[in-house]
């Protein structure tokens, strides 16, 4: 991993579980310096379709940063391994069928142009890009909890976006957290009918590890951390 790589976290969360859900999302772009925060609210559900939303927004927003900023490959950080297990495998689902489907199909779009890569994150370990995503995914199940209502997969998926400088610098969009009020209208969507057309070639699979190849990439892990995270100045909602 490069300092051209863009490193993202993903989290999922309902409370209680199941319950009003939310995904939440936290990329770091060091070869264009941006930061970029996304979530949304998945209204009565478990934290494991949470998970898997994490995933595809975070996809999507990687898809849409590679056109206009370019970069070689992406990690993802999951504290799933359920959902990353879901990506990797191709078996039918017996249950969220309609979004694994989307996020598998997100993910061969994005690993058609540039190289992926599925990691496994203990969740709650003091991770800084972990506990951000976890911050926002909580932060949109109370947004659900406001708002009854269940999310509906057949159509595109809203989400709200911010952007900003990184590590720098003045916000360059209304960030997600820059108020206690979220925006009137979402400002990001998934078109979950465009995705049926993405491209079908055969891309490489990361499912999750266990044992003490976990422990060796938490200490992997705590690296990137401190040379990307340490003059971060990101703060976030509980």
């Amino acid at each position: 991993m490069g300092s051209d790589s863009v490193f993202c976290y993903t989290d999922g969360s309902a409370i209680p579980n199941p319950g009003p859900g939310g995904a939440g999302v936290f990329i770091l772009a060091p070869h264009c310096n941006l930061s970029i925060t996304a979530g949304t609210s998945t209204g009565h559900s478990t934290n494991n379709l949470g998970e898997l939303l994490g995933l595809a927004i975070c996809f999507h927003e990687l898809i849409c940063l590679f056109a206009t900023n370019p970069f070689p490959g992406a990690v993802v950080f999951s504290d799933s391994d359920y959902a990353i297990s879901m990506v990797a495998s191709t078996r039918r689902p017996w249950s969220n069928s309609k979004a694994i489907e989307l996020v598998r199909k997100l993910f061969r779009k994005a690993s058609a142009s540039f190289s992926l890569t599925l990691k496994w994150v203990k969740a709650h370990a003091g991770v800084p890009g972990n506990e951000t995503a976890d911050g926002i995914s909580k932060t949109f199940s109370l947004r659900s909890a406001a708002t009854p209502g269940n999310l509906q997969l057949d159509d595109d998926i809203p989400y709200f976006r911010g952007q900003r400088i990184w590590p720098y610098g003045p916000p360059i969009s209304t960030h997600l957290f820059s108020t206690p009020n979220f925006p009137p209208s979402p400002n990001g969507s998934i078109p979950v009918a465009d995705n049926k057309r993405i491209d079908k070639r055969k891309t490489s699979s990361h499912g999750p590890q266990a044992g003490s190849r976990r422990s060796a990439r938490l200490s992997k892990i705590n690296i990137v951390e401190h040379s990307f995270l340490e003059s971060l100045d990101f703060k976030h909602s509980d």
